[in-house]
């Protein structure tokens, strides 16, 4: 039991910093399209 809380602990943070590298790199594809696509579309 002891174990496992704190392997679960210990992942935390990394599931964490996942998350929040997927939400920057979708936020980041969505502002590069937000922002090139009126270029494209002339």
């Amino acid at each position: 039991m002891v174990e496992a809380s704190i392997s679960d602990v210990w992942s935390l943070p990394l599931r964490l910093k996942n998350k929040a590298l997927l939400e920057m790199k979708s936020f980041t594809i969505w502002g590069t399209e937000t922002i090139f696509s009126p270029i494209l579309e002339k």
